[in-house]
This record gives C-alpha cells, sequence and structure tokens, in this order.
C-alpha cells in the first residue's frame, strides 16, 4: 500500500531474473586494496670519469661518493640492528658490519690525506662495489618490511576475532588500533616525496619507517601474546569446569549408592527437615543446578563462563538456597492459597535450581502477593484468606447522675484541644458519685415481644 511517511520508505524489487543474475559480491573483495610502497631508495650514484680525467679527479668523486653511501648505510645499518621487535635476518647476518663500516671510514680519510695515484683509484673502485652489495641486500630488506607492515592490520584483524576473553579482547583492540596508526604514519610519509615529485624514498624516510614498522611489530607481539593468553585461560576454564563437575558428580553418586548400601529410604530422605526444610527439596534443587551447569556448558561458548568457582561451587550453592526459600512460600500458602501436592515442591525445587529466570520469577510473584496483603485492604488476596469472627459483648460505659440544681452544660466535640473548666461542687453531689450504684445490664427477655403486644392490646381476648 502506498504511504506519504518519509520514514516508510519503499524497496522497488528486482525482476526476478536480475536476481538470479546478480552476482553476489563480498565485501571483503570489493574492498579497495590498499597501496603499496614500492619506491626504492635514494643512493648516491658512483661517478663516470671521462677519458680525458685525471687520476686526483677520478679519486676525489670516488671519496666523496663512499662518503655519501658509507653514511647512508651505517645510518640504515643502526636502524635495522635497533628494529629488535622485526628480528630481520639482516641482524645475524650483518651483526658486525658497524665495525667494518668505521674501518672502512678511516681508511678513506687516509686515501684523503695520502697522495692519489691509479693505485688509489683501484682500492676505492674495489670499496664501492663492496658498499654496492649491501646496498643491494638493503634494497631488498626495504621493500618487504613495507609490505608486511601493509598486510599487518588484516593479519591482526583476524587474530583480533579469535581472541574472545572480554579483557583480552580488548587489550588486543588497543593494539590494532597502534597498528592502523603506524600503517597511516607510513603513507603519510610515502605521499610527503610525491608531492616533490621525489621517485625514491630518501634515506631519512627510510630510517623512519623502519622505526614505525619496529613499533608495528610490537603491538604485533603483543597481540600474538594475548591469543595465546587467551587459549591457555580457555584450557584453565575448561579443565576446571570439567574437574568440578566430574568431581561433583562422583560424590553424588557415591552418595546415592551409600544410601543403596545402606537400605535408606528415600522417604526418610525426603521427609528429614533441616531448619524446617525437607532434605528432598535441597537434593531436587542441587540436581537442577548440575543439569544447569551441563546445560550451559553444553550450549555456550567456554569465553563467557568466566571464573570457574561461579559455577562450580556458587551456582548449586546458590540453587539450594533459593530452592529452600521457594518451598517456604510454597509451605505457607502465599503463592497459591490451597493445598497442593506433595510432589509439587519437589518439582519447583528442580526448576529453581535449573533456571535463575524461573527462580527470580517466582521471587517477584512472592513480592507481589505480599505487597498487596499488606497494602491493599480490597484485594482478593485478602478476601480469599477468610479469618474467624467472634461476637463479643459491647462494654458497660458509667452512668451519668444528672442533679437537677446544675445547669445542664452542653458539650461540643471539636477538633481543638479540650479545656478544663475548674468548678466547685457541693458535698452531696461528690457523695452521689463516689458512691455510685455500679452498672446493671439486664439479659434479654425472649417473651418480651408478647407482653408488649398484651399491653399494646388489652381487650383482644375479650371480643374473641
Amino acid at each position: 500500500m502506498p504511504t506519504n511517511n518519509p520514514n516508510n520508505i519503499q524497496q522497488v524489487q528486482q525482476p526476478i531474473i536480475y536476481q538470479q543474475m546478480a552476482p553476489a559480491v563480498n565485501v571483503q573483495q570489493a574492498a579497495a586494496p590498499k597501496k603499496r610502497l614500492k619506491k626504492p631508495l635514494n643512493w648516491s650514484t658512483p661517478p663516470i670519469g671521462g677519458r680525458g680525467a685525471d687520476v686526483e679527479t677520478v679519486a676525489k668523486e670516488l671519496i666523496q661518493n663512499i662518503r655519501e653511501n658509507l653514511s647512508n648505510l651505517r645510518h640504515l645499518h643502526k636502524a635495522l640492528m635497533n628494529a629488535k621487535n622485526a628480528e630481520l635476518p639482516y641482524q645475524k647476518e650483518y651483526l658486525n658490519k658497524t665495525e667494518e663500516y668505521n674501518t672502512l671510514l678511516n681508511d678513506i680519510n687516509e686515501f684523503d690525506r695520502g697522495e692519489l695515484t691509479q693505485q688509489t683509484v683501484t682500492e676505492l673502485k674495489i670499496i664501492v662495489d663492496q658498499l654496492t652489495f649491501d646496498r643491494v641486500r638493503i634494497d631488498s630488506i626495504f621493500p618487504e618490511i613495507t609490505d608486511k607492515a601493509m598486510q599487518m592490520e588484516e593479519q591482526m584483524a583476524e587474530m583480533l576475532d579469535k581472541i574472545r576473553f572480554d579483557s583480552f579482547h580488548d587489550q588486543a583492540e588497543v593494539e590494532l588500533n597502534q597498528i592502523k596508526a603506524s600503517e597511516q604514519k607510513m603513507i603519510l610519509e610515502d605521499k610527503k616525496g610525491d608531492e616533490e615529485d621525489n621517485t625514491k624514498f630518501s634515506i631519512s624516510s627510510a630510517v623512519y619507517m623502519i622505526s614505525i614498522f619496529n613499533e608495528m611489530k610490537a603491538s604485533e607481539k603483543q597481540i600474538i601474546a594475548l591469543k595465546i593468553q587467551n587459549n591457555q585461560l580457555a584450557q584453565r576454564t575448561k579443565n576446571s569446569f570439567l574437574i568440578g563437575m566430574t568431581t561433583t558428580l562422583i560424590s553424588f553418586a557415591i552418595l546415592l549408592f551409600s544410601l543403596y548400601y545402606f537400605e535408606i529410604d528415600w522417604k526418610d530422605i525426603k521427609d528429614y527437615s533441616i531448619l524446617g526444610i525437607p532434605l528432598g527439596v535441597g537434593i531436587w534443587s542441587f540436581i537442577g543446578s548440575f543439569a544447569a551447569m551441563l546445560t550451559q556448558f553444553n550450549k555456550e561458548p567456554i569465553h563467557k563462563f568466566g571464573d570457574p568457582l561461579k559455577w562450580v561451587i556458587i551456582r548449586p550453592a546458590l540453587g539450594v538456597v533459593m530452592g529452600a526459600a521457594i518451598y517456604l512460600a510454597l509451605f505457607s500458602l502465599i503463592l497459591t492459597g490451597k493445598n497442593q501436592n506433595a510432589l509439587l515442591p519437589l518439582l519447583v525445587a528442580f526448576f529453581v535450581g535449573y533456571s535463575d529466570t524461573f527462580t527470580f520469577n517466582i521471587m517477584a510473584s512472592i513480592q507481589k502477593v505480599l505487597s498487596n496483603l499488606f497494602n491493599s485492604a480490597d484485594n482478593n488476596s485478602i478476601k480469599n484468606n477468610v479469618q474467624p469472627v467472634y461476637m463479643v459483648a459491647p462494654t458497660a460505659q458509667p452512668a451519668t447522675t444528672v442533679l437537677p440544681t446544675q445547669a445542664a452544660t452542653t458539650v461540643m466535640a471539636t477538633t481543638q484541644a479540650a479545656a478544663t473548666i475548674v468548678t466547685t461542687q457541693d458535698e452531696h453531689y461528690n457523695e452521689l458519685v463516689n458512691n455510685a450504684a455500679p452498672p446493671h445490664t439486664e439479659e434479654p427477655d425472649p417473651l418480651k415481644d408478647l407482653k408488649n403486644t398484651a399491653e399494646k392490646d388489652p381487650n383482644a381476648g375479650e371480643e374473641e
């Protein structure tokens, strides 16, 4: 039916042929792929000496190139070695590279201060080739670092979904947000070169990205550790719960076997009273609590149980206590107002131990009935509880002596406090009051009605 209400937006159903031909689109597949940071590092290129260049000029150019690349390599090497959380293979392979770079720097300074010959140029070219090998090694590491950084968020998001305990999940979510923030830092650092029309990463940007990657790996390690703790806690909770249920079941079986062995009748156990509560009510409340434990363990995931103490000890104890309270309500006839079957308290005790909702509903009913009993005089619950009524004779009031010599005094009842009037009484009045005769109550005469009739019509018998 058409409507003018803007809140009720009508949706036009597509034809059946379109619905069949439309392909199912996965939200994750439809998401835009992340940008891949593939820029190379901006190294200093070695000089190309011409035919007319002398030896000294070529040597000085080589020394300048070596110094620049050696400085960049030292910065990158230091950044890679300090990235402890990254755990890169480079850190083991190039563990002693710092001392080697320091030695090369001293040799270059010695070449610069000494005589530059063709032998010096040859030695400098060997150093250039050696540094080129190190540059190629770092060039292969840096794209690997950026790729791992861009993929880390998705991997950790999947791991976060497997962390089910709330305390661990909240901490892992904080670490994941830190990874997202670090990823945005890398993207912004990559855009700086785009604004300057630079197709290569500067060495300073590369050092900064390595430090960001180290922070991301620290957050990744924290999430992995939380995942391990989550699994360990889940296993401990499961083991504790199974041990508690098994112990309870074995204890209950031993109790039943002992009763059967000593030939103790169930009726004697059921009617045995503890603080006014039959023992059978407590037993069936405990059985209901144990059934609730089995149901929750089979239906709910383990991370929703929390502390095993709550289910293994507190849950059965609470079921027994609430079962005793409900039995008292049934026994005192508060809920129904009439006698019930003897098995009804046992059945209610089982459901009280099994279901918290059932218990709270009964307690709410008890509270409502009690509130109606004490707060409403016209409630049907009071009318159903008929109380015996006893006839009580009216209390005799003392006779008031009227004196003809005294002026009549009119007493009016008001809401104000009565005022005391002091008057002088004569001795004759006081004597009459003090010696007043006790009140006399005449017994009813069953022939009083006949006497009254005779007095009203004395000639009734004569006419006949």
